[in-house]
């Protein structure tokens, strides 16, 4: 473990170096983040940059990627601080993710306080309830294709579900991990001890793994897609103007 994360910690400094940026905040995305990891599972490193300020005041369109030839260990991408904003201010659901992830691989400061705040008020529960039970939808077909399902889909499908179904609920920002997503549904034992089976299973096999469908698991994301669907609009986020991003993004490129 120390091996890799010295890893990344050299790949993001010659990436700092290579492209004159400074790397706000970096952290793990993928289903390490996400509490579900194979034994070959990747490395998925997402990142927030910044340019100088003079990068910025140009007339000409800049590319606003950073990002590393993928391998079957690392992969490596970030986005410059004014495109995460704008994606923010569009309700970008990863963003969300991001800030929360449990493993964290760099921060500025004073970023990741301000970004948490700005990422609550633009927050849009329609919005990202409808992201999540549509990337669920998609895992899901794949997932009743046949009989043996791949795991890792299952898993994908799973969580996506169950972020819908938080936002439908709570109509706040869901838990990155899939173990805070489980307790929304503490009461349910059965599907719980279900899922943390699962879990151990992944944990030892490779991601190409096939495993029989659950029936607990099949019904209750069901149920949820249901639940979601017949969900009316609910709240919308509270900023609708750039003018706190806008200060944001100010104080972080002086």
């Amino acid at each position: 473990m120390d091996n890799i994360l010295n890893t990344i910690k050299i790949k993001m400094d010659e990436l700092e170096k290579a492209h004159g940026i400074r790397i706000l905040f970096a952290c793990e995305s993928g289903s390490r983040a996400w509490g579900f990891p194979s034994i070959d599972s990747d490395y998925d490193v997402r990142f927030i940059y910044g340019h100088p300020k003079e990068w910025y005041l140009s007339i000409d369109e800049k590319r606003d990627v950073v990002e590393l030839p993928v391998n079957n260990v690392l992969d490596i991408s970030g986005w410059d601080l004014k495109k995460a904003l704008k994606l923010l201010f569009k309700h970008n659901s990863a963003l969300l993710e991001w800030i929360q992830s449990p493993i964290v691989y760099a921060k500025h400061p004073n970023f990741t306080e301000g970004f948490v705040e700005i990422s609550k008020a633009y927050f849009s529960p329609t919005a990202s309830m409808h992201h999540y039970l549509s990337c669920a939808r998609k895992c899901y077909e794949e997932c009743i294709a046949a009989d043996m399902v791949k795991l890792k889909a299952y898993f994908y499908c799973l969580r996506s579900t169950l972020a819908a179904y938080w936002i439908n609920k709570t109509q706040t920002i869901p838990p990155m991990t899939l173990q805070g997503l489980l307790s929304l549904i503490e009461n349910n034992k059965p599907l719980i001890e279900e899922i943390h089976k699962l879990i151990e299973i992944k944990a030892s096999i490779n991601e190409s793994y096939r495993h029989p469908r659950e029936p607990k698991i099949d019904r209750f994301l069901q149920e949820v897609f249901a639940q979601c669907e017949s969900a009316g609009s609910l709240q919308q986020s509270s900023t609708s103007d750039y003018e706190t991003m806008n200060a944001f993004f100010r104080a972080m490129i002086e």
